[in-house]
């Protein structure tokens, strides 16, 4: 597995820490979740800025509708 030196805060270091030392895990470990939680869940880098960059009318955004108008639920 490749390796990789970050240069963190110390107020990022000593969270990192603390998560290790709850959690059982290393730092490294800790550090390699949170680093794989945010890229593998979620949108990629600068998506946000091509949002609605799409001139196509079928790309209209919606009115909101009330809940009123929701497919009623079973109830349990």
């Amino acid at each position: 597995m490749p390796q990789l030196s970050l240069y963190v805060s110390t107020e990022i270091l000593d969270k990192i820490e603390r998560t290790s030392k709850i959690s059982g895990d290393s730092i490294s470990k800790v550090a390699s979740k949170i680093l794989s939680e945010y890229y593998l869940n979620s949108w990629p880098y600068g998506y946000e800025a091509v949002f609605g960059s799409i001139a196509d009318e079928s790309f209209q955004r919606h009115e909101n509708i009330s809940f009123s108008q929701d497919i009623v639920r079973e109830s349990l």
